[in-house]
């Protein structure tokens, strides 16, 4: 099981792509944002450091709040949350912008990835 899953993040101005999203809700995980009220948050991605000392009224308010109540938020870069999920940027094929559905030196039908699920990190 990933170290993360069942915890609720939320992505500090950075964007995130569409395989980040949905390798983070197939181990278990969930995006939230600001605007889900009642939503808590366990960790706060960024992407930078300058990211992360930017301040937000609304972030910050919750985080009090968060941690008021005894509840741990956790701030946790990017690249390692990346990590985490198994990103290996050696497999075949990831670091195509467009991954076709077949290899095309055999014709075989493959299923491209930047994840190695052998690299996800347990709790």
């Amino acid at each position: 099981m990933w170290k993360y899953s069942g915890k609720s993040i939320y992505f500090k101005k950075t964007q995130v792509d569409i395989d980040t999203t949905s390798r983070i809700q197939a181990l278990g995980g969930t995006i939230v944002k600001l605007a889900d009220r009642g939503a808590a948050i366990d960790i706060i991605v960024f992407a930078t450091e300058e990211e992360r000392a930017l301040h937000n009224k609304t972030l910050d308010r919750v985080v009090t709040r968060q941690e008021a109540k005894g509840r741990v938020v956790r701030f946790l870069p990017l690249t390692e949350l990346e990590e985490s999920m198994g990103l290996d940027m050696t497999l075949p094929f990831a670091l195509w912008s467009q991954l076709p559905n077949f290899d095309p030196w055999s014709g075989k039908e493959i299923h491209p990835t930047r994840y190695n699920d052998t690299k996800v990190e347990e709790s």
